[in-house]
């Protein structure tokens, strides 16, 4: 008997799909994987966008990068690296519920330690629903505050010396933490303060550029004076693996040279089995010593308004992202991401639970 041609289009279509889910999905499961209480979309979107349709959410975008940057971008096809951040964001970051994930302090902590180990995390000293309830007399004279929600949440850190410290400063800045969108309790994590690199005043931040889990380029960047304030410090742009530096200017940083880092090799792999769960993504990560500790996983890195110098070198290293992501896959990658956030959560590797705690110190 011989099969329409229709059909034997759907049996293609069906086995290309069926290879992007997890082994662990039988067929007895659903084919879209059930929504959890990561909907990413009630995250990343404020109020008033949640409601727009993608066609409007992308113009108030450009509308947005416009204002910033005086450039249009066209993402049909994108061809630069800034019109493919964007293309990633409105056609996988704001849908995936991977991205809920990332962006929350608590939760990306969990994610990593699952992937590559709790040895590449900085030390936890606590989590805790209000700045009240952080023991200071527990702590070591130096350590680092942050609110949980990162990026969208409007992210506070601040580096604090025991010392000198003005309590009433702290409680009535941290005060005003938000709580996280999607129930997980905790608004301020306390962490070790990872020491300065010899000669800066700051630790060296590597972070690392992966497209399709390859790890294509490295910006280096550090601070020569003691701030917090990511604008002030300087910046490089290296090549991977031979860490050549490129003769370009990335957001108006001015550049410094910076030996090769011992254990650049491992660095990579550890970027790389990271990134091998996004279409496109930055891994941040420290060298203190012999340790490799990740600093954050970042989506939509610089907003999608990344400022070279020269200019040309956005559509070089937009060149270099080959071959350029289409929407359906794009689209295979989010209904992947949806299984794997409720495998994740099924299994307890992802931990939300719903009730408000008190300050809970790291095991």
């Amino acid at each position: 008997m011989k099969l329409p041609k229709k059909i034997w289009w759907l049996l293609l279509f069906t086995a290309i799909i069926w290879q992007y889910l997890p082994v662990s999905v039988n067929q007895k499961a659903p084919f879209r994987a059930p929504k959890t209480q990561l909907d990413n979309r009630r995250y990343l979107a404020g109020e008033a966008e949640r409601k727009l349709s993608k066609k409007e959410f992308l113009a108030k975008r450009i509308l947005k990068i416009q204002q910033k940057t005086s450039n249009t971008p066209c993402i049909d096809p994108p061809t630069t690296y800034n019109e493919m951040l964007l293309f990633v964001y409105v056609e996988h970051d704001r849908l995936s519920p991977l991205t809920s994930i990332i962006t929350n302090r608590i939760l990306v902590r969990q994610f990593i330690a699952h992937i590559i180990g709790e040895q590449h995390l900085p030390k936890l000293f606590c989590v805790a629903d209000d700045i009240t309830q952080v023991d200071f007399s527990k702590l070591p004279n130096l350590f680092v505050i942050k609110t949980v929600n990162g990026g969208y949440g409007g992210i506070q850190v601040d580096i604090v010396d025991k010392r000198r410290m003005n309590l009433d400063a702290i409680y009535e800045k941290y005060s005003q933490a938000k709580p996280s969108p999607f129930g997980v309790p905790g608004k301020i994590i306390v962490e070790e303060r990872l020491p300065p690199a010899p000669g800066y005043a700051s630790v060296i931040d590597y972070k690392f550029l992966c497209f399709r889990g390859k790890a294509y380029l490295v910006r280096v960047t550090v601070n020569f004076k003691q701030t917090v304030d990511y604008r002030t410090k300087n910046a490089a742009l290296f090549t991977l693996p031979d860490f050549q530096r490129l003769p370009v200017m990335y957001d108006g940083k001015p550049l410094f040279a910076n030996k090769k880092p011992d254990k650049l090799n491992e660095m990579i792999k550890i970027a790389e089995r990271l990134a091998s769960y996004f279409p496109l993504i930055r891994i941040d990560m420290y060298l203190i010593g012999d340790r490799i500790l990740i600093g954050e996983i970042t989506p939509f890195s610089s907003g999608g308004w990344a400022k070279f110098e020269p200019a040309a070198w956005d559509a070089m290293i937009g060149a270099m992202l080959y071959p350029p992501l289409t929407r359906s896959e794009l689209a295979l990658w989010v209904e992947r991401d949806r299984w794997l956030v409720y495998n994740l959560l099924s299994q307890g590797v992802i931990s939300i639970q719903t009730s408000s705690s008190a300050s809970r110190p790291h095991p």
